[in-house]
C-alpha cells in the first residue's frame, strides 16, 4: 500500500486524457467517428457546428475561446448548452440509462436555452415560443382528482424568487391557492422545480389529493418524467420530487404558458416579499383568468 494520490482517467481515450474531441465524439453519437462525420446527425442538424476549430491538445477553455471568435453569441450559447447535453448523455451511457436520440439533444437544448432567456429577460420573444395554439386554457382533470398548476419568476436584481401555486378541481373551482416569496439567487431551472416541489408540498399538508401537477417548464418536467435527476441543486430538488410523486402516486406534465395563467399571475413577486396561503379562495387579481379557465 502506497500513499497516491488519485488521478483522473478519461477511459475513451487510449491515453487516459481527455480531450474536447473525445468528449464531443462519446457524448453525441457512439457510433460516429472521431472525424464527426456529415452523417452525424447533431452535427448535420445544427449548420454552424461544421465551422468549429478544434485540437486533441486543446482544454474546454481554449476550444470554447477560439470559436467565441468565429461563432455569435446565440450560436456560441447554443453550442455550450448541446455540450452541456452530450455530456449529461455520455453519464446516461456509462450508467446504462437508456439514452435519447441524437436530436434530442439539439431540441432539448433550444428549448432549454428559450426558456432560460425568457426568465432572465422578463419577457416573451415571439419567435421563440412553442407552437401551441393561444386559445388553449386550463383543462380540469378526471372527476375525483385535482389539479395542481405551479410556475416561478427569477427575481435578479432584488435576489427573490416568486412562487405560484393554485389547486383546483374538475370543474376549476379554486379549493387553494399560494403566493410565496423566497430569498435566494436560484437559477430558472432550479426555481421552476422549487416551484412543483413546494406545489406538491402544499397539497400534501393541505390534504388537497389525489392529484397531478402541471408546469409550463419543460425542461424541468422533462426531467423528472426520465426519472434522471442531474447533478447540482436542480438534481437535488427534482430527488426530492420524485420521492413524494411516488410516495402519494402523482404525475407531473407539461402545459403551455398559455394553460397556467394562474400560477403564473400568483408567481409574480410583489414589492414585499411575503407568503399568502389560501384555502377555498383566492386574491382578487386573478379572478378574471380564474373565471376564464372555468368558462372553458
Amino acid at each position: 500500500m502506497t500513499n497516491t494520490d488519485d488521478t483522473l482517467f478519461w477511459h475513451f481515450d487510449k491515453g487516459g486524457g481527455y480531450s474536447v474531441r473525445s468528449g464531443y465524439k462519446v457524448g453525441v453519437h457512439p457510433s460516429c467517428s472521431l472525424e464527426l462525420p456529415q452523417s452525424c446527425s447533431v452535427r448535420s442538424s445544427v449548420s454552424f457546428i461544421t465551422n468549429l476549430k478544434w485540437s486533441d491538445k486543446a482544454s474546454a477553455l481554449d476550444f470554447l475561446y477560439f470559436n467565441s471568435k468565429i461563432l455569435g453569441k446565440y450560436e456560441l450559447e447554443y453550442l455550450c448548452v448541446i455540450l452541456w447535453r452530450c455530456w449529461w448523455r455520455r453519464n446516461q451511457l456509462v450508467h446504462h440509462v437508456e439514452a435519447r436520440s441524437d436530436e434530442d439533444i439539439v431540441e432539448w437544448a433550444g428549448n432549454f436555452l428559450d426558456e432560460f432567456r425568457k426568465a432572465e429577460e422578463g419577457k416573451s420573444d415571439k419567435s421563440i415560443v412553442p407552437k401551441f395554439n393561444q386559445n388553449t386554457r386550463w383543462g380540469g382533470p378526471l372527476d375525483g382528482m385535482l389539479k395542481i398548476n405551479t410556475d416561478a419568476a427569477v427575481c435578479s436584481n432584488r435576489k427573490i424568487i416568486g412562487i405560484g401555486i393554485v389547486i383546483r378541481d374538475h370543474e376549476g373551482c379554486v379549493l387553494g391557492c399560494s403566493s410565496l416569496s423566497i430569498v435566494a439567487n436560484y437559477s430558472p431551472q432550479v426555481a421552476e422545480a422549487t416551484a412543483i416541489l413546494r406545489g406538491i408540498l402544499f397539497a400534501v399538508d393541505t390534504g388537497l389529493l389525489p392529484a397531478v401537477v402541471e408546469s409550463d417548464a419543460k425542461s424541468v418536467v422533462d426531467l423528472i418524467i426520465a426519472v434522471a435527476p442531474p447533478l447540482g441543486n436542480v438534481g437535488t430538488v427534482i430527488t426530492d420530487i420524485l420521492r413524494l410523486t411516488k410516495h402519494y402516486n402523482i404525475r407531473v406534465l407539461f402545459t403551455p404558458r398559455c394553460a397556467n395563467m394562474v400560477a403564473h399571475i400568483l408567481a409574480k413577486v410583489p414589492p414585499v416579499a411575503e407568503d399568502r396561503f389560501y384555502l377555498e379562495e383566492y386574491p382578487s387579481h386573478v379572478e378574471n383568468f380564474v373565471l376564464a379557465d372555468k368558462a372553458m
